[in-house]
């Protein structure tokens, strides 16, 4: 392994790359050497080669990218040998050493995870062979089904929460979704609200744990210049589909939905000031004495919140979990919901309508309002009595309470493996657990100054 293994430097007079990524909405600030990192594997050097002949089109690259903590982006990827521009070069892992010290460790640290040296997060698509491996799946599924691929697959999204690949096939194109062993089996969830709801969720071509065959979503995301009338149906859809779901919960528990009852956040914020520190251990972004003083001052104002919110009775539902429009397309009458890894059962509001999104939202006088009201339409029907206006507006300020969910389970993951201490310093899992800490500390400050 050792032989195939290299680095990707970029010269630092970069501009020609930068603007290239900006173009395709890959956003790279502060790009600098060596911050595009590449291991060899052979049968993927047709498609690094056409991508660097093509003014680094990046998205016919196989990669990931990931942030450094210079506050650049990484881009891992598994080919090398061909002839590079003159702005880029190949080093082995002897000539990394000539690095500044910065570079050096992040591309070390690089090194010795893909070497097997050091360990890092079970994130199947940073290793060599992945994408190989999963087009060869991808292809004896096709050939199964009569049909077969016309293109390369192409890895359009490869971070360490997910990985999709977008393939052509004759007359349509599939997206393969993948995700690591400590996120949800999105892949379980996909088939089940499918069977459930085949209009409302993306069509599966076929399903493994933890990866996902399935159909392009039809349709048009919502944008600001969208009809608002579609804004209304996309939100009033969501919560027919919640209120659907109600009928479901059960069945969906025995299956392993997650479940996150208000009573769970209580119990989470009961232990959140213990937990911070160990959660928050070694990152520059870790609370204070004094704020961790605060924390425990506040949790019982939030605990309060959320009682008062239960008191309501509105009922648990299908929750999407990171509903905004880009995990959503209007086709037609009809709305699909996709990217359903944080889908959960909890209280139905936390979607919150769309309206945490303001920047995406049409730039009209009262639009957060109708689309409020145009939600919690069908659920006055449901309960006429109920004052979910103010029950809505309630959980509208819960987002800061919502933290302690997704992110505090995937260090809580972390630590239960064996902590930081796993990760070579500057390698890619360290990265990964360090934005978690800062979002989770982020939120901690945020349940302190709303208190």
């Amino acid at each position: 392994m050792a032989d195939c293994c290299f680095v990707l430097l970029i010269a630092p007079d970069c501009s020609h790359w930068a603007a290239a990524a900006d173009g395709t909405g890959l956003c790279l600030p502060r790009l600098t050497v060596s911050e595009a990192l590449i291991s060899a594997q052979e049968a993927e050097l047709t498609v690094l080669q056409n991508a660097l002949q093509n003014a680094f089109d990046l998205q016919s690259l196989p990669m990931q990218f990931f942030e450094t903590p210079g506050g650049g982006n990484c881009l891992t990827s598994h080919a090398a040998g061909v002839q590079l521009p003159s702005a880029l070069k190949w080093c082995d892992r002897e000539q990394s050493a000539l690095l500044p010290r910065d570079e050096r460790e992040l591309v070390e640290g690089w090194f010795a995870c893909q070497l097997g040296e050091a360990d890092s997060l079970p994130v199947a698509w940073w290793n060599p062979g992945w994408q190989k491996k999963t087009t060869d799946w991808i292809d004896d599924v096709l050939a199964r089904k009569g049909t077969r691929r016309t293109g390369p697959a192409r890895l359009t999204r490869g971070w360490y929460r997910s990985a999709l690949l977008k393939v052509p096939a004759e007359g349509e194109t599939l997206f393969l979704k993948a995700v690591p062993e400590y996120e949800p089996d999105e892949a379980a969830l996909a088939v089940l609200l499918s069977a459930w709801m085949p209009e409302a969720f993306p069509k599966i071509v076929e399903s493994v744990p933890r990866m996902l065959l399935m159909h392009e979503v039809p349709g048009q995301h919502l944008a600001p210049e969208s009809n608002l009338a579609d804004w209304l149906s996309a939100v009033r859809a969501f919560a027919l589909l919640q209120i659907a779901s109600l009928q479901q919960q059960e069945s969906w528990k025995q299956q392993r939905m997650a479940y996150f009852p208000l009573q769970w956040y209580e119990q989470a914020l009961q232990k959140v000031h213990d937990q911070a520190p160990y959660l928050l251990k070694g990152s520059p972004d870790a609370l204070t004495d004094d704020e961790l003083h605060m924390l425990q001052a506040a949790a019982p104002v939030w605990i309060r919140r959320l009682q008062e919110m239960a008191a309501h009775g509105i009922p648990d539902a299908l929750e999407h979990g990171d509903l905004h429009v880009f995990n959503l397309r209007c086709h037609g009458q009809k709305t699909v919901f996709f990217d359903l890894t944080d889908v959960c059962i909890s209280h139905p509001f936390f979607c919150r309508a769309l309206t945490a999104y303001s920047g995406d939202l049409p730039a009209l006088a009262g639009v957060q309002q109708n689309l409020r009201d145009a939600y919690l339409q069908p659920w006055h029907e449901l309960m006429p009595h109920v004052p979910l206006e103010e029950a809505y507006d309630m959980a509208v300020q819960m987002e800061a309470v919502r933290v302690l969910g997704a992110i505090a389970t995937f260090l809580q993951w972390v630590y239960a493996k064996g902590g930081m201490q796993r990760f070579p310093p500057c390698s890619p899992s360290a990265w990964a657990v360090r934005e978690e800490q800062m979002l989770y500390a982020e939120g901690l400050r945020k349940l302190i100054s709303s208190a």
